[in-house]
C-alpha cells in the first residue's frame, strides 16, 4: 500500500500557483481610479475615446491576462475530470 503522490502534490501546487498569482497580481500597479469617474459624453470626441480605451488595454494588460489563464486553466480541469475513467469500488 503505497502512497498516492498524485494526491499529495496535488494540493501543494495549487496552493503555491495561487501564492505567486496573488504575489504577481499584487505587484502590479494599481488600478487607475480616474477611469471609475464618470466621463461627460459631451466633452469626449471619437478619436479621444478610442485612443483613451487603447492606452488604458494595452497598459493595465496584467489583469486580463491572469483572468484568461484562471479561465483557461479551470476549463482544461474540468475537461480532463470530466474525462477520466470511473474508478471501480465508488470513490
Amino acid at each position: 500500500m503505497g502512497t498516492d503522490w498524485a494526491r499529495v502534490v496535488s494540493p501543494v501546487v495549487c496552493v503555491l500557483l495561487v501564492v505567486l498569482s496573488l504575489i504577481v497580481v499584487l505587484r502590479a500597479p494599481a488600478f487607475p481610479l480616474e477611469y471609475l469617474a464618470p466621463a461627460e459624453p459631451a466633452r469626449l470626441e471619437p478619436a479621444h475615446v478610442g485612443r483613451e480605451t487603447g492606452r488604458f488595454l494595452w497598459t493595465y494588460r496584467l489583469t486580463d491576462l491572469m483572468v484568461s489563464a484562471f479561465l483557461l486553466f479551470t476549463a482544461a480541469a474540468c475537461c480532463v475530470a470530466m474525462l477520466r475513467p470511473g474508478r471501480e469500488g465508488g470513490g
